[in-house]
């Protein structure tokens, strides 16, 4: 299928082979890609507002300075999967196979990644503010320099994660296991004063 236009809205490209195309500067507007083949497909400045990926395989694709606002993710496949300073946000990821992304800053606020699979990821300069992390595996990611404010860790696996350097201001820590979890210490004082102690 030939993408001849720059806009594209309410279009649907259900079900085709879009593999290892180069979009640059494209504006998808409530547009549909489910079970669309995107496998190595690179994008550069594009925009896709409220578009639907669902059960797409995004296989070692690449996108940067790309924007994905409010989309659906649910359930599509992001392995070897790159986003450098693309902005995410509102954008839905739940059951999506998030296994070995690669992530270069970026603004992934508000994100919906409940129960997803992080483990091991760096989200280092990444802005993140009131992303949704409910029970996500995020066991030795990276977040040194990240916004997290408002993040809900609600029930996510922590053990070895690095929060070096990031804001964590507004987070709830009752209830969070902290277990060897690297911190630095005006985070380590933030932690200890929201349980009610003072640091003298």
């Amino acid at each position: 299928m030939k993408l001849d236009q720059s806009k594209y809205e309410n279009e649907v490209f259900d079900d085709l082979d879009l593999s290892c195309r180069e979009f640059k500067n494209l504006t998808f507007t409530n547009c549909s890609f489910v079970d669309t083949n995107l496998e190595e497909l690179k994008t550069d400045g594009c925009i896709f507002n409220q578009c639907d990926f669902t059960n797409a395989r995004f296989n070692e694709s690449k996108h940067h300075e790309s924007a994905f606002l409010n989309c659906d993710f649910g359930g599509t496949n992001l392995f070897c999967v790159s986003f450098s300073d693309c902005k995410m946000v509102g954008t839905d990821f739940t059951e999506s196979k998030t296994i070995a992304m690669y992530i270069f800053g970026g603004d992934w606020s508000y994100t919906n990644l409940r129960l997803s699979n992080l483990k091991g990821l760096d989200f280092s300069r990444t802005k993140l503010s009131h992303a949704d992390l409910y029970g996500a595996n995020l066991e030795n990611a990276v977040f040194k320099e990240a916004d997290l404010t408002g993040v809900n860790l609600a029930k996510a696996k922590l053990q070895g994660c690095d929060l070096r350097g990031a804001k964590i201001e507004d987070i709830d820590f009752r209830n969070l296991d902290l277990k060897n979890v690297r911190l630095d210490l005006t985070q380590a004082a933030i932690i200890v004063e929201s349980f009610g102690a003072k640091l003298e």
